[in-house]
């Protein structure tokens, strides 16, 4: 479990996303914490979850579980 700091533009502690009711998950407990000005890379193998990691992160969908903070704010709190 991540520690949330002021620093972090970008937080996600133990996201959680899966597409039918079964106990596969497409995303299993990942975190990150990104500050300002931070570039990150994206690589995986077909179908590990980048483009899903990325819809949840441009907040086009929603994690099953887990914690989502940009800016300081709680995102998975907001209404569409």
């Amino acid at each position: 479990m991540l520690t949330k700091s002021a620093d972090d533009f970008i937080f996600l502690d133990n996201i959680k996303k899966g597409y039918s009711q079964t106990e596969n998950f497409i995303l299993n407990n990942v975190s990150l914490h990104l500050p300002l000005q931070t570039s990150l890379s994206i690589q995986g193998y077909s179908g590990s979850g980048k483009s899903t990691l990325l819809y949840i992160l441009g907040l086009l969908d929603k994690p099953c579980d887990g914690q989502y903070f940009l800016d300081n704010i709680n995102v998975l709190t907001l209404s569409q």
